[in-house]
């Protein structure tokens, strides 16, 4: 096998064949995480997606992503759920489930645990920016990029990589 070169504006770099492999089974392990995150994902099914053991798909991944699958997975869940709160005047439930969430109770308690605010505190957020001028109220502006980054600020770091 022969090395690949990749050439960016910046610079040329070679690629090992397997350096190419590794970044292609993670994104592949991405995006199987991103097409069936509203169903119940077995590390088994994760694995055997991209033809590994469960034991090898886990350390890999946690090599490649830095984190395990599922708490990857529970991140983007959270994420998308955090739009359907934004976007959407759907029910808790119905966004819990939507979410790939199996309790409404579960989603909840992990909501506060990943934003530090709860599901009612996060919908009147958006709720009231959208009502009010962001000139009128800069300190509100202030506590909402501080809530939106650190809800979105761990995950730009693993999109950066992964796209």
């Amino acid at each position: 096998m022969g090395n690949y070169f990749v050439t960016s504006m910046l610079t040329e770099e070679i690629l090992d064949p397997a350096i190419i492999v590794q970044h292609e089974r993670a994104k592949d392990m991405l995006d199987y995480l991103h097409t069936h995150y509203q169903e119940k994902i077995s590390l088994e099914s994760l694995a055997a997606h991209v033809f590994l053991s469960r034991a090898e798909c886990s350390r890999f991944f946690k090599k490649m992503i830095g984190m395990t699958p599922f708490t990857y997975l529970l991140h983007y869940r959270l994420r998308k759920s955090m739009e359907l709160l934004r976007d959407s005047e759907q029910s808790i439930t119905t966004i819990a489930t939507t979410s790939g969430f199996s309790t409404v109770s579960y989603y909840i308690e992990k909501l506060k645990k990943y934003t530090g605010y709860s599901h009612m505190f996060i919908v009147n957020s958006f709720l009231i920016k959208d009502r009010i001028e962001v000139e009128q109220n800069r300190t509100f502006a202030i506590a909402m990029n501080r809530l939106i980054l650190a809800i979105i600020g761990i995950d730009r770091a693993v999109y950066r990589w992964a796209y």
